[in-house]
């Protein structure tokens, strides 16, 4: 995605806000059809999946929020209480339900975990998982190999680079100006949340179709890619998992085409590209 592309994007969007009980919850929305609602990741805000919503709201409703305690929604009283954040995301899923019939939910890293909690407690289509968080693993990301620039871009790039985005030449202007503002907005403490295992005691008893992809460069799973995949199958061994190839952790950003591809095998709930 380049500058116009995304300029274009916000030109588009319809902006909306929700209470939620913690606050008032931001949300863009794009498109007509049957509604998907994409949920970003720790530190993130719906900028997350910006790259890939021109395509898939040619022919659905993108729901696009910032999860409270991000982007541009309230922070919930309580910034170490995840409840607040799946109260609110289900309370946003069952608005746009209402008005558009049922939501498929697709969550990315730490948005995985809130949207797994979130379609216990709401009727949902279907739920997608990308790089979640929650299975169990250690959040750790082996040491730099070059110490951090001190100066706010070179740091940008540095953090891009060893956590979110496997090839150094894809951390373009655009994922720093996403990544520098959205850490900026970012009250919610979500440390303690990715390495736990909140997904892994869910998923065994969610009564949801489920769908998951994982990266094959993702630093999070490193040194072993295919170690989400046994963890989620461990959980639910019918479950469709493809593998993002050439991605890191942010793969809507770093990999659109692969990820537009797994969202609308989602949508169509045509497993396609699954790992045997």
């Amino acid at each position: 995605m380049d500058r116009d592309a995304f300029a274009a994007l916000q030109e588009d969007a319809r902006r909306s806000e929700l209470n939620v009980g913690s606050g008032r919850m931001a949300w863009r929305s794009w498109g007509e059809g049957h509604p998907v609602v994409l949920v970003h990741g720790a530190a993130g805000s719906w900028t997350h999946w910006a790259a890939v919503i021109p395509d898939v709201s040619t022919d659905h409703l993108v729901v696009a929020p910032d999860l409270p305690g991000y982007g541009e929604s309230d922070a919930p009283a309580d910034l170490d209480d995840i409840e607040a954040l799946i109260e609110g995301l289900s309370r946003l899923v069952a608005h746009v339900g209402s008005l558009h019939g049922p939501v498929t939910l697709v969550g990315f890293s730490f948005g995985g975990i809130v949207s797994t909690l979130s379609a216990a407690r709401t009727r949902i289509r279907r739920l997608g998982l990308m790089s979640v968080g929650g299975i169990g693993m250690p959040a750790h990301v082996a040491d730099a190999t070059r110490p951090r620039p001190s100066d706010e871009i070179g740091g940008a790039r540095h953090d891009l680079e060893r956590f979110m985005i496997a090839e150094p030449s894809r951390v373009d202007d655009l994922a720093i100006e996403f990544h520098l503002a959205n850490v900026a907005s970012t009250r919610f403490r979500s440390g303690k949340f990715p390495s736990s295992r909140l997904v892994a005691e869910a998923l065994p008893s969610l009564d949801v179709e489920l769908h998951v992809a994982c990266s094959d460069r993702d630093a999070w799973s490193a040194p072993d890619a295919l170690e989400p995949v046994r963890r989620v199958r461990e959980l639910r061994p019918e479950v469709p998992i493809t593998m993002i190839e050439g991605a890191g952790h942010w793969a809507p950003h770093e990999q659109p085409e692969q990820v537009i591809r797994w969202l609308r095998g989602v949508l169509d709930a045509q497993p396609g590209g699954a790992i045997p």
